[in-house]
């Protein structure tokens, strides 16, 4: 307790020295320093290029699609279409569209689920019933 009271006064004597001997208006200059160039900082360029999702279709329709992710099973994303892609989708989707388990690759843009473009080819809809016995 002792040592650290000397060692305050001793501080504060000292700095009153420097006060007295320097002056206001040295310590004013010294405190305050000098001034440098500001520092400039480049911003990183927007990433506009479309990433790629490639997986399994789980369902699909005339306003959305939800696909599996190949690379994690699961990791499920849905995608809306772009309006230059939903005419096409629309007609897709009048033929029988896309079927569970269909492989697609979706390119869509960054920080959205709009989907830009798609790939893969649309499998024949599932006929559920025997055809032969109806007759």
């Amino acid at each position: 307790m002792k040592l650290r009271l000397r060692a305050s006064l001793t501080g504060m004597l000292v700095a009153a020295g420097i006060f007295c001997v320097a002056g206001p208006a040295t310590l004013t200059a010294f405190a305050q320093g000098t001034v440098s160039q500001p520092v400039v900082v480049k911003t990183p360029k927007p990433n506009n290029k479309p990433l790629k999702f490639v997986g399994t279709v789980v369902a699909a329709n005339a306003a959305s699609m939800t696909v599996r992710s190949d690379a994690s099973a699961v990791l499920v994303q849905s995608f809306s279409y772009a309006p230059a892609i939903r005419n096409q989708m629309v007609k897709i989707v009048q033929k029988g569209g896309y079927q569970f388990g269909d492989k697609v690759t979706i390119e869509y843009a960054p920080n959205t689920t709009v989907a830009l473009k798609i790939k893969g080819k649309p499998s024949k809809p599932k006929a559920f019933g025997n055809t032969a016995t109806a007759k």
